[in-house]
């Protein structure tokens, strides 16, 4: 923290105007070097290393299974022909996937509500799975919830803006 030499306010560290008085403090500082290791520009700071990796490869697994969801249905349909419904799921799979790796905001906000949602209905399925002596649901319900918390996580920890409180 420093002191504004004006009106002697308290300041954030780097701060370049007085937000009291309006007095204009000397430019910030400057580190030059390498970034510390583990940091990229579009991982919050702090943020472990595995977390860019990660994202990365869950977002490609979605425009992949896109894509095959689209191919199968499509041109490797068997007697029945094509399932339109079934490729516009995998064309909308294939976007979402596209969206994440683009970090377009809409779309990872999408994709949080899709997981939020996906946890709560895990948590009906540890429930009933568990009151059904279900060992294998139960063990699917958990790995539900535990994939959707993940990417939750990881779409936090990509995020590269401040939190618009």
């Amino acid at each position: 923290m420093t002191k504004c030499p004006g009106c002697n306010a308290t300041l954030p560290d780097g701060a370049q105007r007085c937000q009291f008085c309006g007095r204009t403090l000397g430019p910030p500082s400057v580190r030059l070097g390498p970034r510390p290791a583990g940091r990229s520009a579009d991982t919050m700071p702090g943020a472990p290393a595995w977390v860019k990796p990660v994202y990365n490869l869950i977002a490609i697994y979605w425009v992949l299974n896109g894509a095959w969801g689209i191919l199968s249905d499509t041109a490797l349909a068997g007697k029945d022909g094509p399932n339109l419904v079934g490729a516009a799921f995998g064309a909308l799979g294939a976007l979402i996937g596209l969206g994440l790796l683009l970090r377009i905001e809409a779309v990872r906000g999408v994709v949080n509500f899709v997981c939020a949602l996906q946890i709560l209905f895990g948590l009906l399925d540890v429930l009933s799975a568990f009151l059904l002596g279900w060992v294998l649901g139960l063990i699917l319900a958990i790995v539900q919830i535990a994939t959707a918390g993940l990417m939750i996580f990881l779409i936090g920890e990509t995020e590269t803006r401040a939190p618009n409180l």
